[in-house]
Parts: C-alpha cells; structure tokens; sequence
C-alpha cells in the first residue's frame, strides 16, 4: 500500500483546479473558477472552484471534495487509486509499505498491481511477434493500418507460445489463466489473432480485443468468431471500457464531440485520418456505464454504427441509453458502405470528413429517416412511429434540450408533439438528497453551532485567524456542550492543529481533517458567503482584513445567543419535568438560575425576554 510520506506529499502539492481542467473547460469568476458540472447536465455553470483553498463544490447537485475525491469520481478508483494518478501527474516517487485496511483491500490491490505487470509484459510479447509475422503484418497493411498506427496502438499478434513467454520468464501463469489469456489446458485463448490493447482513460493496459484475420478456411474452425474479448475480471470489465479512450479523451474535450464506433478497427481508421475524438464500445452494446464515462468529457455523442438492420438496431438502443443523460445524440448515417471502416478505405480523404458532415443528422431527423415517417400513408404505422419517437423524446429530463427536440420534430413533421409527450416532473436523477438540507430539523441551538464555525472558517479563508482568537473561542466554549457533533469536531480539530507560524490555511484544514468532515467543511465554506447571519451582514464582518475589537465582540455576540438557546431549551425542559412530576427544592433552585442567567444574557445582546 503507498507509504503516508505519499499520500502526504501528494495532498501537499496537488492543486484542484489544475486537475479539474483537464476534464473540463473553466473560466475565472473573481478569486474562484467556474464551470457546468461533469457529473450532471446543465447549461449554466454552479460548479465552482477554490485554488486557494483547494476545493471543488457544485450547487446544482451537491458534488464537493478536493482534487483526490474528484479523480476517485471522475475516474471510478479508489483513494488509493487517486493517489497514484496524481502521483504520476506531478511526478512524486511512489513508495509503499505494507498497511492495508482489512485482508480483503490487501488482497485486491496486489492482484491488481500484479495483473497490471503481467500484460505490460505480454503486450511487449505480442508487439514482438508481430514484428517476426509477415502474415499478419500484410493484413495490417491490406486494411491501411501503417507502422506509425501499429505504434500508436501498441498492436500485436498471437502466435500460441503465450504459455512458454510466461513459464521463461517467471511470470504468473495461474494468474494469466485466471484473466483469460489461457484456457483450463493452458493452451492460448486468442492464438492467431490479431491484438488490440483495451485502456483506462489513464492509458493503463486493462485487456485485449483478438481479431481473427486468416481467411484459410482450413486453418478455422466452424463458427469461430470474428472478435474475442477479456474475459471480465477484477481489473477488466468490458461494460464499462470505451476502446481508444486513452488516446481520444483530450481531442474529445477541444472538440466537445465523440463519434461512437463499433469495431475496434472502425475507431483505428478514423483516428489515423485525423478524427481523433473517437471511441469504439469494446465489441458490446453501448452501456450506461460507458454513457457515464462519455458524459466526463463531452455533452455530444455522434453515433457512427454499421449500415446494417443489426447496426440500426444498435443505434437505437444506444439512443435510447444516451437520452436519459440529457446528452445531444446525433447520427452518422453511411448509405453506401457497410461500416465506418469500409467508407474510409473507398472515399478521398480530403472529401471524407465533409461527406461525413453531410451524413450526420440530429437523432430526430435519423428516426424520421429509417421509420420512414413522413412516406408513411398508413394512419396505424404513423401512430406507431409517433410513440416509438415519444417514448425516446420523453427519456430527455432537460426541458430546453427536450423544447428544441420538439421543435425540430415540428419543423420536419408538421405536428405539435407537445400534444403528445408526456409530462414528467421531479425525475432529476442528480438531486444529491445528502445535500439538501432539511432546515426544518436544524433548531436554533445548531444554527449558532454552525455560524461559529463558519465564521471561523471565513478568519481562516482571509488568512486572519491568530493565537489571540483562537483562545478566546477555546475559552469561551470549553463549558458548553455541542448538539452537532460533527461542527464540534471540526472546531476542536481547528483549535487543536492551528499554528500561525506554520501556514494554517484552509488547505491545510481540508487535508488534514477525517474523511468524514472533510466535505462537511467544503458544504459550510461555500455557504457563509450566501447565507450570511443578518448579524454579521450589519457589521461588514464578512468583508474584514484584520482582527479588531468588532471582530471580537461579535464572536462572543453569537457564543452568546448560542449560549442563551441552550439555557432556554433547559428550562423549557424543567418546566416540562415540573408538570410531569412534584416540585422539588433542587429543580426550583436550578431554574432560577437558568432564568437569572438568561436574562443576565439578554441584557448583553440587548435581547427583551418574553
């Protein structure tokens, strides 16, 4: 497992913002950045961006962390997984030592790592075999595939001896059987076959795609199929890899498009012409897992599937798998050729990528096309082309995405779908219910827990927060019992760690503090500014750049008020016990105290007592 000295180093140096824009595009908004969101639609930017602190926050869904929880979601890994990717982005040496959680996570993340090393090495093997294979390597180059793709591509050939590289070269045999490179006899799984390497967006090897190429029937047993995959491990899992994602995921971003292939073949000839921004769905329908990645990267999908019943049908159901994510689908539809593969080899390169311009169209328009709508003279076959469109348009939850669809079929058709498609409401999907606040169940006692620590927070964001204030909170609430938990928790970890002659930042603060918190504190950081206490707002305290005696006072004004909820709850409490039960000398006595002590307080914060 990685050493803390990594983890540390990592957290030291790893900046959020930085990291976040190599997914998406960010604009500068006063001290902070802005963009829309990468984990839910929308066409106005909530997703903000604290450098300085080192924190991400969206209010559109809630989503909040620092630049290590934001590759775990963004790239589906682990902490520990995180870790290492930024270790790998800003260079710092990875060191491990041998700390694990539970048996289970220790078990997991050697098989992984052992995984990783053994196909670094077989993938080098099938390079090697290529290079000594001239059958092969004129079938690469019969389909246009040069020595600069084969390169880029890092493509290989099987030749059965996969056993024997292994066994030569003490690699885990067992463990290549247990991933699908052999079978239960040990013999090659993808022997002569063509080798395609399956990535992560981070360019690791997860698997292999094997094309079958000798054409002598002889040599090829019945049914043998064209494609092979992986098998799914724990490394590999076909239904959540794109093919080419490595290699596309930045054209992706300028282009703010993906064209969705089939093959493995169809997305290594459109890349080698010049369309980059290209992935292939690894020999499986398309998935909401691979929607999902998409999504990371574009808010456009063009579908560019075979010209075949079987490729309509696919181009379909991907559709149908894209809509519900509110992402632009459109569809390259090829009249002439079978495939994207077979365009490419039969038109012009300088004329193929308008011809394939020409050939796009809005979903819409696509299914108008193949339903055949508007030829259509049969009323029932309308009808039933009317709904299919409905039920796809009614997948669509943004409203201004799903107007222009409307009034794209209304152009094309003549017909006011608004008639027809039915209304759904409260289906977002990305409403994040740990976010939203039920203030109703927040009584006044946490509402002052909570504006201390806000305020105390802002000190710290304004980098003023010093040993003189940071005693007096200590003094101040050492005899008072928290309600929140987690704000006292916050506040003593503050209170505990600060030294003013080592740089306490909020950084520092988001760090170092437990997991748990940590998007606690984001939450309260990008709330203080909106929700500022009607107190503060009369006293600036929020535009402060120093601590004087105003700043002082109104801390111990609202210790105070929280102060005097608390002994308003207890007596509200004995009185209750009072009617419940006799009258005892000892409750008297408290309750007066409670009482002299309230109104002892209200005449500080000049509050009357009912």
């Amino acid at each position: 497992m990685l050493s803390n000295k990594t983890i540390e180093e990592v957290k030291r140096v790893v900046n959020v913002k930085d990291i976040i824009e190599k997914y998406v595009k960010i604009k500068k908004s006063g001290r902070r950045y802005v963009c829309c969101c990468p984990f839910h639609h929308e066409n106005t930017p909530s997703f903000f961006i604290s450098e300085d602190s080192n924190f991400y926050k969206c209010f559109g869904c809630g989503e909040s962390g620092d630049a290590i929880t934001f590759i775990e979601k963004m790239e589906n890994v682990s902490f520990i997984e995180a870790i290492e990717i930024i270790a790998k982005e800003y260079n710092i040496p990875i060191e491990e030592e041998e700390i694990y959680n539970n048996v289970e996570e220790e078990r997991i993340y050697k098989e992984k790592k052992e995984i990783k090393i053994l196909l670094h090495e077989v993938v080098k093997f099938f390079n090697d075999n290529l290079k000594n294979n001239d059958v092969a390597k004129n079938y690469l180059e019969n389909r246009n595939i040069d020595k600069k793709t084969i390169y880029e591509f890092n493509i290989g050939y099987s030749d059965g001896k996969l056993y024997n590289f292994l066994k030569n070269n003490n690699l885990n045999v067992e463990l290549a059987k247990k991933i699908g490179l052999l079978n239960y006899n040990y013999e090659e799984v993808f022997r002569e076959r063509i080798m395609i390497p399956i990535c992560d967006s981070r360019n690791n090897i997860l698997g292999f795609g094997g094309r079958i190429f000798n054409n002598d029937k002889s040599n090829k047993k019945e049914n043998t199929p064209k494609y092979i995959n992986s098998v799914d491990n724990i490394l590999f899992h076909k239904n959540e890899c794109l093919f080419n994602i490595n290699l596309a995921k930045e054209h992706i971003l300028n282009n703010k498009k993906v064209y969705l292939v089939e093959g493995y073949f169809d997305a290594i000839s459109l890349y080698k012409i010049g369309i980059k921004n290209v992935v292939a769905s690894c020999g499986t329908g398309f998935t909401n897992n691979q929607c999902k990645l998409l999504k990371r990267y574009t808010n456009q999908i063009t579908i560019f599937y075979d010209n075949d019943e079987a490729g309509q049908k696919a181009t379909l159901l991907a559709i149908e798998k894209i809509l519900p994510y509110n992402i632009m689908v459109n569809v390259v539809k090829i009249d002439k050729f079978k495939d994207p593969d077979e365009l490419i080899n039969n038109i012009e390169q300088n004329k193929l990528l308008n011809y394939i311009n020409e050939k796009e169209f809005n979903f819409i328009e696509y299914l108008i096309n193949i339903f055949n709508y508007n030829s259509e003279k049969e009323l029932n076959r309308k009808n039933i082309i009317l709904n299919n469109i409905n039920k796809l348009i009614n997948l669509i939850t943004d409203n201004i995405y799903k107007s222009l669809i409307i009034d794209k079929f209304k152009k094309i058709t003549n017909i006011n779908v608004c008639n027809i498609i039915e209304k759904k409401e409260n289906n977002n999907e990305y409403i994040n219910n740990k976010y939203i606040n039920d203030n109703s169940k927040i009584n006044l006692i946490e509402e002052y827990e909570i504006e201390i620590l806000k305020f105390i927070l802002n000190l710290i964001d304004q980098n003023i927060l010093n040993k003189e204030i940071i005693e007096f909170i200590k003094k101040e609430l050492e005899d008072i019992k928290f309600k929140n938990n987690n704000v006292k928790n916050i506040i003593n970890f503050i209170i505990d760690n600060f030294d003013e002659n080592n740089n306490f930042n909020l950084k520092y603060v988001i760090n170092n503090v437990d997991e748990n918190l940590k998007s606690i504190i984001i939450n309260y950081l990008c709330d203080y500014k909106n929700k500022i206490s009607d107190n503060w707002t009369k006293t600036d305290l929020f535009k402060i750049n120093k601590i004087n005696n105003d700043v002082i006072n109104e801390i111990k004004k609202t210790i105070l008020r929280l102060e005097l909820n608390i002994i308003k709850e207890m007596i509200k409490d004995l009185k209750k016990n009072i009617k419940e039960s006799k009258i005892e000398d000892n409750i008297i006595k408290t309750l007066n105290l409670l009482k002299n002590k309230e109104i002892e307080i209200a005449k500080i914060l000049k509050i009357i007592i009912l």
